[in-house]
């Protein structure tokens, strides 16, 4: 295992030291696929596509684009290093800073994944790509794996999993918590929920009010129930505002700032008092008039590019298919799918009043919809296949 800790440096040039070190991780990763393959854990005849897949991560950074165009991507490496040769020494402090604790925890849960190295920011990809493929072995035992190749080639997914971010960690623990949480998984939900809680709050709210709704409240023996849950998450929300407003508040002028043409340092043009939230029913105004946008953007008219574009065209895709799924089988009739939506429907209210930066939005919108719809689908084709006996 090569790291800052073992060799001295990190590699932030496209130079021989990168191309040795990424093409041992693409190696690495590749036995892997052929042991899985080998032993029929996943199924030979996409041998060849799986294994131009992974190698997705060698075309992005410094071909695609400079590492720079995505700049998180080397606090992530140097995290992940950090916490490699300091163990849990380098969280210290972390509960002091606003964001700075998710990016954090973040990189101590990615350093537990193996790799041959962890010298670059292509390195992260590499982790992200084996993630991608345990990923893979789950779900293809539950779903057909020549379906479940639709999933992982949505662009934005090739994309984030190539590089080196948390966006992929983030999707593949909701996924794990919303399989878990219909298949009636207690603690296995529960420990990806609070996984997802500690690295990406916003999403995490939703994760663990639908993981209540379901064993706690037992609203998928009940609708009655889950009306019941959903008025008192709502007046929580509205009541208790005062807990957590300010918290919220600063969220939203944080990632205000990451929108400013300033940045976090020179921006003067954010005002915190015209952002500030100030009741919980003002919270709810907003979720209400930020939502569609959240939903939508870029709008036709705001497209500037071929990136955003592509962009709009995507989510537009996944937005027929959650319709094909959820009306084509009737999955509006089962309360297991409203408790999904409820999670879904948090996630995304929070996600709408915090996001301000075009390509934030995207880029968390994505690592929403993604897991949702592919837990959905699950869904879909377990109720198509309860009805086959009654057609025969």
């Amino acid at each position: 295992m090569f790291s800052l800790d073992s060799v001295g440096f990190l590699i932030t040039d496209f130079n021989l030291f990168y191309v040795l070190s990424e093409i041992a991780n693409y190696i690495y990763i590749l036995i892997i696929l052929v042991f899985l393959t080998s032993f029929k854990l996943l199924d030979k005849d996409y041998f060849i596509f799986w294994a131009f897949y992974l190698a997705t991560p060698l075309l992005v950074n410094y071909i695609l684009f400079h590492p720079s165009y995505m700049g998180d991507q080397e606090a992530y490496v140097q995290g992940v290093n950090d916490f490699i040769s300091e163990g849990f020494l380098s969280l210290s402090g972390f509960t002091s800073q606003v964001l700075g604790y998710q990016l954090k925890i973040s990189t101590a849960i990615l350093s537990f994944v193996p790799m041959v190295s962890y010298l670059s920011v292509t390195s992260i990809g590499f982790i992200n790509k084996l993630m991608v493929l345990i990923l893979l072995l789950f779900l293809s035992r539950k779903i057909d794996q020549k379906n479940l190749m639709y999933f992982f080639i949505v662009p934005s997914f090739i994309l984030y999993s190539s590089v080196g971010l948390r966006d992929v960690l983030i999707m593949v623990s909701i996924t794990l918590f919303l399989f878990s949480l219909v298949e009636r998984r207690f603690l296995t939900s529960l420990f990806f929920a609070l996984i997802v809680i500690f690295i990406k709050i916003q999403l995490g709210l939703g994760l663990l009010i639908s993981w209540a709704l379901m064993f706690i409240i037992r609203a998928d023996i009940s609708i009655i129930r889950l009306q019941i849950g959903a008025l008192i998450a709502v007046a929580a929300a509205i009541l208790l505002f005062g807990s957590y407003g300010e918290l919220l508040n600063i969220y939203r002028y944080a990632f205000a700032l990451e929108d400013c043409p300033g940045s976090y340092y020179f921006c003067t043009s954010v005002d915190p008092e015209a952002l500030r939230i100030n009741s919980g029913i003002g919270l709810i105004w907003l979720v209400i008039s930020s939502v569609p946008l959240f939903l939508l953007k870029p709008l036709p008219w705001e497209i500037s590019g071929i990136f955003q574009l592509l962009t709009f065209i995507e989510v537009c895709v996944m937005y027929y298919f959650f319709y094909v799924f959820v009306i084509k089988s009737k999955l509006y009739i089962s309360n297991t799918f409203w408790i999904v939506v409820t999670s879904l429907a948090i996630s995304t209210a929070l996600l709408a009043v915090t996001s301000f930066n075009l390509g934030t939005l995207s880029r968390y919108r994505f690592e929403l919809l993604w897991p949702y719809l592919m837990v959905i689908y699950f869904l879909y084709i377990k109720h198509e296949s309860s009805k086959e006996p009654e057609a025969a």
